[in-house]
């Protein structure tokens, strides 16, 4: 996940990487955060994109999981921070 992280950086507006999981379910998710609407859309067809997929489908294979069985989608989301 790491050098993914690192990978997926040289996109310009790619902010981090989070690893959520529940354990009574064992429902995983893995969310990428890119700081615009324009930056998540550039990169659907970034060359940082093609170069970032082998590993991903790699991850995948190690855990046992084919690429078609995982739901992916875009997301909207707010955060508060305390002042």
């Amino acid at each position: 996940m790491l050098q993914m992280n690192e990978m997926m950086g040289k996109h310009p507006g790619f902010l981090c990487t989070t690893r959520t999981v529940c354990k009574s379910e064992w429902a995983y998710e893995l969310i990428c955060l890119f700081d615009s609407a324009e930056s998540f859309g550039d990169w659907k067809t970034s060359a940082t994109r093609d170069a970032v997929h082998p590993f991903y489908l790699e991850a995948l294979e190690e855990c046992g999981i084919k690429e078609e069985e995982v739901y992916g989608g875009a997301r909207v989301y707010d955060t508060w921070f305390l002042s």
